[in-house]
């Protein structure tokens, strides 16, 4: 049998270490982009290996203009990269590899504080909450068991579909935050702590998968407990749940939601709401 160094490091082509990191930026001591992760890839099309990273990224203030030594000094603590042309931020932790002779930048997409109210997926996604809301204005009493609502954050495309699930949703019991795009729930999901995530498979720039890599990069950063997040589709392509399973996905659901206990699969260690069932009866789903 032959002898392993156990002192010997795993290396990974550029191709697989991309694919295992989907959010992620390699940058050169030029500056320049060695490589990026195959959906950070996808959500900003001009950044291509080769770019100037400064073109693309800026430090939000007060740091200064971008510089390899600045960005070495901020290793292994937590950074932002503000897009020069798009509401993307870049949220993450900087790493430096002397080995690699570049920096390493693991990161989750958000949208910055001041675009955050003006894309039209979130003035979709508000509209629909003001129906909602208005459409609830006098909810069912519930028990003293149940006095507060389930916090969920409902992810899908279609706004008529979204508006029909969030009126489902409310009237089960649930407090319902609606985002029509991925980019939109990983934000919402970065800066309010939920129940329950739903989403949808397809969804505007990132989808299910790459939405629940995003949601559970943030929670190892910032230490939290993984919240219960459950994706959805009608239309599965082959292979679907089981990237699900491998991005961190609680629970899969092929097919309607109506009827499924969305807890029957989930954690034991779920919060004081394993009680609670999808009543749904909507056609929307």
């Amino acid at each position: 049998m032959p002898h392993t160094d156990p002192t010997r490091g795993v290396s990974l082509p550029p191709s697989a270490f991309a694919a295992a990191f989907p959010f992620h930026i390699a940058i050169d001591p030029d500056l320049r982009l060695r490589q990026a992760g195959s959906s950070l890839l996808r959500l900003m099309p001009g950044l291509v290996p080769g770019a100037f990273v400064p073109d693309h990224f800026r430090l939000p203030p007060p740091h200064g203009p971008l510089a390899f030594d600045s960005l070495c000094a901020l290793s292994g603590t937590v950074v932002a990269l503000d897009a020069t042309s798009t509401s993307v931020r870049l949220r993450g932790q900087m790493l430096h590899s002397p080995e690699q002779g570049c920096l390493i930048f693991l990161c989750t997409p958000q949208e910055t504080e001041c675009a955050a109210g003006e894309t039209p997926d979130a003035a979709a996604s508000l509209a629909v909450t003001a129906e909602v809301r208005a459409s609830d204005a006098n909810p069912p009493s519930r028990g003293e068991e149940t006095a507060r609502p389930l916090l969920v954050l409902l992810a899908v495309h279609d706004p008529e579909r979204l508006r029909g699930a969030a009126l489902a949703l409310e009237r089960a019991g649930a407090q319902v935050h609606p985002a029509s795009a991925g980019l939109l729930a990983v934000d919402m999901a970065a800066q309010t702590r939920y129940d329950l995530v739903l989403l949808e498979q397809q969804l505007p720039a990132l989808d299910a998968v790459e939405v629940a890599l995003a949601i559970r990069n943030a929670e190892r950063l910032a230490e939290d407990e993984p919240v219960p997040v459950v994706a959805f589709t009608a239309d599965a392509a082959e292979g679907f749940c089981e990237r699900c399973l491998a991005a961190g996905v609680t629970h899969c659901i092929s097919g309607s939601l109506a009827g499924h206990d969305l807890w029957a699969a989930g954690p034991t260690a779920a919060p004081p709401f394993s009680w609670w069932t999808m009543p749904l009866r909507s056609g929307s789903w």
